[in-house]
């Protein structure tokens, strides 16, 4: 059927681009978005370790953890840029505060003071794609 993509357990009617209401005009405004970043640390001409890195920090979450992994590949890059964007699996800098609790509002649908009696402002840890925090509930 037009418009199927087949997922673990069968036909998925839906697919990436639906469910995150990604239209042209927005895979092209992001596309252009990530030209700009890689236009702004040369990574045509003259990449090095450290702008690779910084490269992939400002792209985001999803491209850090392609740096994380290609951390580990030295058959696929030099040395010296695998030794560089593994600071990636080690530093991540974690989200504000504010961030966190509006996240947890949008996810469980009400105010976080009604669901915990106490969430930590400082994280435990922070990677790429989670941030964990101690909470009460």
């Amino acid at each position: 059927m037009a418009g199927e993509t087949i997922g673990i357990f069968g036909p998925r009617k839906d697919t990436f681009s639906q469910r995150y209401h990604l239209t042209r005009r927005g895979k092209l405004r992001r596309l252009m978005q990530i030209a700009r970043i890689a236009n702004h640390f040369d990574a045509v001409h003259g990449l090095t370790p450290v702008k690779m890195r910084l490269m992939l920090e400002a792209l985001g979450p999803t491209f850090v953890k392609v740096g994380q992994i290609l951390s580990m590949r030295s058959e696929i890059l030099p040395q010296s840029f695998c030794d560089e964007l593994a600071k990636l699996r080690a530093n991540a800098d974690p989200m504000p505060y504010d961030t966190v609790l509006s996240v947890l509002e949008n996810e469980y649908g009400r105010p976080t003071d009604e669901i915990f009696e106490h969430i930590d402002a400082t994280p435990l840890g922070s990677a790429s794609l989670a941030q964990v925090h101690r909470a009460k509930l």
